[in-house]
């Protein structure tokens, strides 16, 4: 199994680099402290085979529900390549799994996607404008994922069961799926642009996830030549579905 390697240019090992970046997302943008990190650990965590701790990777990529965590950032700008130029669109990457075809402007380049901090930064500032919308960061949450309600809510659900400080903002009752059903439907009340990607996304969520098992998560130690989008032969690390408390 591959180890991880330090980045190059960098004492830190490729293990030790979301979980800072997500923490200095969340002071720049004022988020509620670990909200971001609960939800990058949803996202992207895996056991680092180095302590036996759930950490986010900032080398993982999700392509259609399935995904893959890579040994080095190189490898990982390589693969995305791959999974575009085999005609694949919807494609998660980095700490926070920023998706590329419903957040397109969010990244100058490829390779500053994968950047922690890049990558952080952008997924609080678009927490926060799904809190401003909803009012509440359980719910927003929820949106990060998808605003489908029952998708969102069951997405809320595992973050709030790791979040440390879930219980200072109140739960997701079941009455709250009908608030977060209304939000999906009347997308006029954001920025027509902003409403156009929610929609993009949340279609594109649901016809992924509506139906479907938990998507499996699998260890690479080098891309795939080709790319496939179920690969054979890859060692599977763990899966999506449950997510364990962070160590």
């Amino acid at each position: 199994m591959a180890q991880a390697a330090p980045v190059p240019g960098s004492e830190l090992p490729a293990s030790a680099l979301c979980l800072p970046a997500i923490a200095a997302a969340e002071r720049s943008a004022r988020l509620p402290a670990q909200i971001l990190r609960s939800i990058a650990l949803v996202e992207s965590g895996r056991v680092d085979p180095a302590t036996g701790r759930t950490i986010p990777w900032p080398w993982a990529v999700n392509v259609a529900g399935t995904g893959y965590f890579y040994a080095s950032k190189d490898e990982a700008v390589t693969a995305v390549r791959q999974f575009q130029a085999n005609g694949a669109q919807s494609i998660d990457v980095g700490c926070a799994q920023i998706n590329l075809q419903h957040h397109p402007g969010a990244f100058a380049t490829l390779d500053s996607a994968f950047d922690p901090q890049a990558n952080a930064s952008y997924a609080a500032r678009f927490l926060n404008t799904l809190y401003a919308t909803t009012g509440n960061w359980p719910l927003a949450a929820a949106g990060y994922h998808s605003r489908t309600a029952e998708i969102g809510l069951n997405y809320a659900r595992k973050v709030m069961a790791i979040w440390p400080n879930a219980r200072h903002y109140g739960g997701l009752p079941q009455e709250r799926a009908e608030r977060l059903g209304t939000l999906s439907a009347d997308y006029s009340i954001f920025k027509p642009s902003f409403a156009a990607q929610l929609r993009r996304m949340d279609e594109d969520r649901a016809q992924r996830e509506q139906g479907t098992a938990a998507p499996e998560l699998v260890w690479v130690n080098r891309p795939p030549e080709p790319v496939r989008l179920l690969p054979t032969g890859t060692q599977r690390m763990a899966q999506r579905e449950p997510r364990r408390v962070p160590g």
